[in-house]
């Protein structure tokens, strides 16, 4: 049984190296949750802006 218990060791340390390599998005999906978190922002500050002029 020890020698199985080494073995999943090792596998799950050579999964956990290749998990750390893949990013959780990809490039472009970064990129464009920031682009959408821009424009969401841009219009946050107009509607902020128009409603103190009221």
């Amino acid at each position: 049984m020890a020698e199985n218990s080494e073995k999943t060791t090792d596998l799950d340390l050579s999964s956990s190296e290749d998990l750390e390599k893949i990013p959780l998005l990809p490039r472009s999906a970064w990129n464009s949750q920031l682009a959408y978190l821009k424009v969401l922002l841009k219009a946050k500050q107009v509607l902020d802006k128009s409603i103190q002029f009221r």
